[in-house]
């Protein structure tokens, strides 16, 4: 073996150590990206599977509110016609009590009540 041989010889094996070598650490990083791929990965599915069980939560409500808003405007009538009602009621009762007290005035006019107070009648009862 001559000089030049051995030469090329080391520098063929020291090119295949650097190659081994980075071999390895591209292996390492390749490890490392798929085990952060597969935490991000379920992370995601676990964010997704959320946002759907969300997403149907949201979806109910709404079938909800579009129920109470179908019925809402029924409510509304009826509540006016209740009001309506109410007010009848209550300008009778307003006009029956207006009457009541006109006729009760009258009537404690013409016929004032006999008050008796508990001082005269005690004072008759000490009277020998």
């Amino acid at each position: 073996m001559s000089a030049f041989s051995l030469v090329l010889l080391i520098l063929i094996i020291v090119g295949a150590l650097f190659a081994l070598i980075s071999g390895l650490v591209a292996f390492q990083a390749w490890l490392r990206f798929r085990r952060t791929r597969l935490v991000v990965q379920d992370q995601l599915s676990n964010d997704v599977e959320r946002l759907v069980l969300r997403t149907r939560e949201v979806e109910k409500k709404i079938r909800a509110l579009e129920a109470r808003a179908g019925v809402l405007p029924v409510h509304v009538h009826e509540l006016q016609q209740n009001l309506t009602t109410l007010k009848v009621l209550t300008g009778a009762l307003t006009t029956s009590l207006n009457r009541s007290r006109k006729a009760l005035s009258r009537g404690l006019v013409r016929n004032p009540p006999q008050s008796v107070s508990r001082t005269s009648s005690a004072d008759t009862s000490r009277k020998p």
